[in-house]
């Protein structure tokens, strides 16, 4: 290994970081840094980036793109336990435990781009540069961050809270602001990542269509501007 080649995988980091992610990232700017220790995949929409209880041997930095976390029930039941955009990193603690299986599977919502990266060199990285390693802790924390907002709004809001927290983070995490932003995605679907049932799913976008905080346009919910202006409002958002 080169003497610097334990700095390369902060460059890229660093890189990406830097940019501005509604816009696409230039990879030709990444593959100089590439070592035979990391690769660049392309992952297709609705592509598995990573199988729940599966033994993984890399840890993935996702580049561009979005992606869902899910897990299945015992009854079998898929369930979405949150969506991410990038950059994300993708099994840091596989790479610290390599006896840990993947807790969750991790599907791809668009095409993403994703480093991947053999999980020694991995670990040799964060012990040799304390920058990488500050901002991996920053990584995790905000995903801690996440799921410890997620509990408060499943455990304090009312569905109709809920429901609107899902729509006003969608329109946050899509990847361009439109003047109108469109959740195409079945209800069902909508109804299990908001953690209510379908037929409350139906009932509370039916006081949020008569409230005109929302409009249907061919099943699909979408809100402008203005609307998300007063969901904010409501939900006390900054």
């Amino acid at each position: 290994m080169k003497e610097n080649a334990k700095d390369n995988l902060y460059q890229i980091v660093k890189f990406v970081e830097s940019q501005d992610m509604e816009k696409e990232i230039d990879i030709k700017m990444i593959v100089p840094y590439l070592n035979k220790y990391m690769k660049i995949r392309e992952i297709p929409k609705n592509h598995y980036i990573t199988r729940e209880q599966e033994m993984l041997n890399k840890v993935y930095y996702i580049i561009c793109g979005a992606y869902d976390m899910t897990r299945l029930s015992e009854k079998g039941k898929m369930k979405v336990q949150a969506q991410r955009r990038a950059p994300q990193f993708i099994g840091i603690d596989k790479a610290i435990d390599k006896n840990m299986k993947g807790n969750f599977t991790s599907i791809a919502l668009e095409k993403c781009t994703v480093l991947e990266i053999d999980q020694k060199y991995f670990v040799e990285c964060i012990k040799e540069n304390g920058d990488l390693a500050i901002k991996l802790i920053k990584n995790i924390s905000e995903k801690l961050v996440n799921a410890s907002l997620e509990i408060d709004r499943l455990v304090f809001n009312t569905p109709k809270e809920q429901l609107m927290h899902y729509i006003y983070q969608y329109w946050k995490e899509s990847p361009a602001k439109h003047s109108i932003c469109r959740i195409e995605e079945k209800n069902s679907y909508t109804a299990d990542n908001v953690g209510i049932s379908i037929r409350t799913f139906y009932r509370v976008l039916d006081i949020l269509k008569k409230e005109k905080l929302v409009c249907i346009h061919k099943g699909c919910i979408e809100v402008d501007e203005k609307q998300i202006k007063k969901i904010k409002e409501l939900l006390s958002l900054e």
